[in-house]
């Protein structure tokens, strides 16, 4: 009998001892914690400055001349050297991308006209007229692009686009859009991705040009000419991988921020 006793207490023993532990694993159980996961998710960024050397009108730099992003003013003269040096800067920080530049020349006509002698700059490691340093600093003109005239109706833009009437057209016919007189030229350098991850990325455009001494008389007296710049950046990196030449990527970036639209609207 004692033994039976002894039994069942043992039992019973055992079995408070198996509920009190499963109670003991459900409490710990609903209290349990993890370390905490924080997921953080950050859009993309992208910044970029344009500026070039303040200067005197004859071009030389000022004293203790800083850089300045807005347009300055030239006395064009006869066998002068002028600093005309702007550089698009990719702030630190930025995503990967695409930089085109827009340039409208009413002085130079994009380097076909013979105003121009070679300049020397980079302490004369390098000389040329302005279109070769852009050749030579990784600059490559950007064709088959399509503005988007919404985007640039006002005159001032860079980019101003009008709209004009075929020829032979008739009353109600739809005007069709014209481009601005300017040239845009992309960062051809690599396959195009300009990284400022982890440091500022310089990319100059021109440094200087020089007046030929017999040919000033093709400025004529009392003109004002222009040679105009604006810069953009597009995100390169996306979630699909898009096929074609380093280009193509870019012109196809390009037109997707700031080209013509594709469906509806007046520049459709």
């Amino acid at each position: 009998m004692k033994k039976t006793l002894a039994k069942v207490l043992a039992l019973a023993l055992c079995a408070v001892l198996l509920v009190s532990g499963t109670v003991f694993v459900t409490l710990a159980y609903l209290h349990h914690n993890t370390n905490v996961v924080k997921n953080t998710f950050t859009s993309t960024g992208i910044e970029i400055r344009l500026d070039e050397t303040e200067v005197n009108e004859d071009g030389t730099a000022k004293p203790g001349a800083g850089r300045v992003p807005t347009g300055q003013k030239y006395m064009l003269r006869p066998g002068y050297n002028y600093i005309k040096d702007p550089i698009v800067h990719v702030v630190e920080g930025s995503d990967k991308c695409y930089v085109v530049i827009a340039i409208r020349d009413t002085v130079f006509n994009y380097g076909t006209n013979t105003l121009e002698v070679e300049y020397t700059y980079q302490d004369g490691a390098k000389s040329g007229k302005l279109y070769k340093q852009l050749s030579d600093f990784g600059w490559k003109e950007l064709t088959g692009v399509q503005i988007d005239p919404a985007l640039y109706e006002d005159e001032t833009c860079l980019l101003y686009s009008w709209r004009t009437l075929p020829e032979g057209a008739e009353d109600g016919d739809t005007p069709t859009w014209k481009d601005s007189c300017c040239k845009l030229y992309y960062y051809a350098v690599g396959d195009c991705k300009v990284d400022a991850s982890q440091a500022q990325k310089d990319l100059p455009i021109f440094a200087g040009f020089s007046i030929d001494e017999e040919l000033s008389y093709l400025l004529g007296v009392g003109k004002e000419y222009s040679l105009e710049i604006v810069a953009f950046a597009m995100q390169s990196e996306y979630g699909t991988t898009a096929s074609g030449t380093a280009e193509e990527l870019v012109r196809s970036a390009f037109n997707l921020n700031f080209g013509k639209p594709t469906q509806g609207g007046d520049g459709a």
